[in-house]
């Protein structure tokens, strides 16, 4: 190291780097200021329609936010009617399905009264040609055709006697 030269081997290429450095800050100052500055607004600008973006955004959320309450205010709605409608229309069914149970309860009534009193007519019929049919045959053993001669001209008097007195 004894023949190193101290200012060409160390402080001329320091200097010669300074001054490279000095030059090129005041050369590439302005337009890397303006590249930054360029990058800056684009940034600012992008920034305001990201704003602009997230303002229309929630502008529309509480738009669909409110049709859709509506909508739900509206489904609600609906389905009361369609309880109510339902409610009368069971109500009204029910109403005709006891009338025509009436209707019918009356009218088996009155089949079976016609049917019960029917049945009566045919055993009244019965008993009686029953009766009769026993009265016949008693009457046929028990009386001979003397006694019925006997009846038949008794009778017959007593009804001359009436045509008599006429």
């Amino acid at each position: 190291m004894e023949n190193f030269d101290w200012i060409t081997g160390a402080l001329i290429p320091y200097l010669n780097l300074s001054l490279f450095l000095f030059l090129a800050f005041k050369i590439f100052k302005g337009p890397l200021l303006g590249a930054l500055s360029i990058r800056r607004d684009d940034y600012v600008q992008q920034l305001a329609e990201a704003n602009r973006v997230k303002d229309e955004a929630e502008a529309k959320h509480k738009e669909l936010s409110e049709k859709l309450a509506k909508l739900s205010r509206e489904v609600e709605s609906i389905k009361d009617k369609a309880k109510l409608q339902a409610e009368a229309e069971a109500s009204k069914i029910i109403a005709e399905a006891e009338a025509l149970a009436q209707h019918l309860k009356a009218e088996a009534q009155k089949i079976a009264s016609a049917e019960l009193e029917k049945a009566k007519a045919g055993l009244r019929h019965e008993i009686i040609s029953g009766v009769r049919e026993n009265v016949v045959s008693r009457i046929q053993a028990e009386l001979s055709g003397e006694k019925q001669k006997s009846i038949f001209n008794a009778q017959l008097s007593s009804l001359k006697h009436v045509s008599e007195r006429a």
